[in-house]
């Protein structure tokens, strides 16, 4: 275990949870490997020590609500356009800068708007691992690999893309003497936690108005709010581990004490669905960011508890017709349904269950033609995209479980009819998905992240289910079409794989074309891990050159043979790669590092398969969810 040099504690044992033993003795590490780092400007401050409330410190609390109050009345007494919006400027707090990031490695430009990325090395992070993917002066053995690079980076490394907003400017004058932690989480909640919240951050970003606004009222929406930005700044401070343990246990009780008031009324009375409304948003914020810190303490007992509440509160505002279809929804009703919709697509790939567990969503999939489209905070302008990818997540977990089943009866796997009729309807429903009327979908507001870029989102994740969908279930691609072009390409074994590839390659393509600036880079990661995951080499028996190139099918097989090439397969990596690395840079969470090691060790397997001998079995392609649960790196990516 490598420490860092002469500190009593390090990054790595903090990591570790364990106590650091430090150095016994001077030793000098070699820096043969080392990879080029910018060196800040000015010494780093250690972050104050965070300590737990009192059990009662109803005083705090009500002190740093009075705090944010008069932040967001000042914002309202300004005399800009932007109604309710409040952002932090941390020049005037007491926030260390070790959450700041340095001068040197991230430069604002006032022209364009943005912070530029910082100068990484890029062509030292190629990290091929099989033989045929290196050039030949490479070893394979000392080309680091994407987890690799994730994990080393720090808060200096944070990519924060400006608004070029009106926004308000903070005043420590606010805040009380006494509580200098809840100032500077607030602060942080400002800069970075409400923006990591949204595809898109303008005042129509309830992350940084209505949310806020609210929990200068309600507690448990005060201490979700603080909880989740205490887990984001625990990613490079260890000190704020207790700040956001405190106030997540503080959040669960607050809502249970919500829950019991409305618990004491037998029927829906006047205001009850608003306040199931408020709970259920504490809900989602708890839940969604469980894993921001820890990525193996993932819960998804919150989204549980939220189905229920979205169940009774959807009833009681009558959002379904008699004939099972969802009215015109508002913009809160709206958020909601895509959070669920968001979460529901990110639990998929973690847990085995009922496909009819999403009927509850499953009116939200048809839209009125008078809704107006209102953007989403976490599925853009596009709902029911992620309703169908979440129902395609459980039917690939279902498949797992059934042929794990048939090889134990029968001592092979097969394919259950009745699971392949339902991948064939839900087919046919994301065939059936198509963006709204552009008439009909409301701005972003956020000149970093227009309305496009949301539309862009919408046409990746559409790929992504189709992708999933045909690696799971290649009997589908026997339906798509009939002629003799089909049944050729089937025939001697591109039919899938090709497929699969073009999909991966497209949305990525897609995604090539998004600025860094654009804000949607926050709702990408389960994207980048489908699509990066499939840029694999040609399987064993399927390598260029290896079908029959007879006159029918010659030029089919030499473009097949272009499609995965060593330098299309290379440049793809690289772009993932690149990509991955900036999602990590906006969001700065614990889960995208399991998720680079996740997408490295599905290349890295593909690559050694690609290098065996053929065989007469032909294998399958390497799949993410199978390496995922292999090395139990099953978390919340998002």
């Amino acid at each position: 275990m490598k420490c860092d040099e002469a500190l009593p504690s390090c990054k790595n044992c903090i990591r570790r949870k364990i106590e650091c033993p430090g150095y016994v003795k001077p030793l000098k590490w070699s820096g043969k490997h080392e990879k080029i780092r910018a060196k800040p400007t000015s010494e780093t401050v250690q972050a104050p020590e965070v300590t737990a409330a009192s059990s009662q410190d109803h005083g705090v609390v009500d002190s740093a609500v009075g705090l944010l109050s008069a932040v967001l009345d000042n914002a309202r007494e300004d005399g800009s356009s932007v109604h309710g919006l409040a952002r932090v400027d941390s020049a005037g707090t007491n926030e260390p800068n070790v959450y700041e990031p340095q001068d040197d490695i991230l430069k604002f430009e006032v022209n364009s708007g943005y912070n530029h990325l910082p100068s990484f090395p890029f062509e030292r992070l190629d990290g091929p691992t099989a033989a045929w993917m290196l050039e030949d002066e490479q070893d394979p053995s000392v080309v680091p690999g994407l987890d690799d690079i994730i994990e080393d980076m720090t808060a200096e490394d944070m990519f924060v893309p400006e608004a070029n907003l009106p926004l308000t400017t903070w005043s420590t004058s606010f805040a009380d003497d006494n509580d200098e932690p809840a100032e500077q989480l607030i602060s942080r909640y400002f800069q970075a936690a409400c923006r990591i919240m949204s595809c898109f951050d303008s005042p129509s970003n309830p992350y940084r108005t209505d949310i806020p606004q609210a929990s200068t009222m309600f507690p448990h929406l005060y201490h979700c709010m603080m909880s989740m930005t205490a887990a984001h700044m625990a990613n490079f401070s260890g000190e704020m581990a207790m700040a956001n343990l405190n106030h997540q246990t503080k959040a669960v009780n607050t809502l249970q004490e919500e829950m019991a008031k409305l618990a004491v009324h037998d029927s829906p009375i006047t205001g009850t669905s608003a306040a199931r409304y408020r709970i259920l948003l504490g809900t989602i914020m708890l839940g969604m960011t469980s894993a921001w810190h820890d990525p193996s303490a993932y819960t998804l007992s919150h989204l549980q508890g939220a189905r229920h509440l979205f169940k009774t509160w959807s009833a009681e505002l009558g959002l379904v017709n008699e004939h099972g279809h969802a009215v015109i929804l508002d913009r809160e009703q709206s958020f909601i349904v895509g959070s669920m919709a968001y979460w529901e697509a990110l639990a998929s790939f973690l847990t085995d269950q009922p496909l009819d567990v999403l009927d509850y969503l499953e009116p939200c999939c048809s839209t009125p033609m008078e809704q107006n489209i209102y953007p989403n905070s976490w599925t853009g302008v596009s709902s029911p995209i992620f309703i169908r990818l979440a129902q395609v997540g459980i039917l690939m977990r279902q498949k797992r479980v059934l042929q794990k089943v048939a090889f134990i009866k029968r001592g092979h796997a097969a394919e259950d009819p009745s699971i392949l009729e339902d991948a064939r309807t839900l087919h046919t429903k994301i065939m059936d998905c198509h963006l709204p009327p552009k008439e009909a979908m409301e701005e972003t507001g956020d000149p970093n992240t227009p309305l496009s870029h949301l539309c862009d989102v919408a046409k990746v994740y559409r790929f992504i289910a189709l992708l999933e969908l045909y690696q799971a279930f290649p009997a589908l691609l026997i339906e798509l079409g009939t002629g003799s072009t089909s049944q050729r390409r089937a025939s001697f074994g591109w039919g899938r794989e090709g497929l699969v590839f073009d999909l991966a390659t497209s949305a990525l393509n897609i995604l090539s074309e998004l600025p860094k600036t654009s804000n949607v880079f926050t709702v990408l990661a389960i994207a980048y891990i489908s699509a990066g995951s499939a840029i694999q080499p040609p399987l064993v028996g399927r390598k260029p050159g290896s079908s029959d190139a007879s006159a029918d099918n010659g030029l089919t097989a030499e473009l097949d043979s272009v499609r995965q090439s060593k330098a299309v397969v290379r440049w793809w990596r690289d772009h993932v790669r690149e990509q991955i690395i900036h999602i990590h840079k906006q969001l700065g969470f614990a889960s995208i590092q399991r998720g680079a090691k996740l997408v490295q060790e599905v290349w890295n397997r593909s690559d050694i398969q690609s290098d065996m001998s053929a065989n007469e079995q032909m294998p399958t392609a390497i799949h993410w969810m199978d390496v995922m649960i292999d090395q139990r790196l099953e978390t919340l990516y998002g």
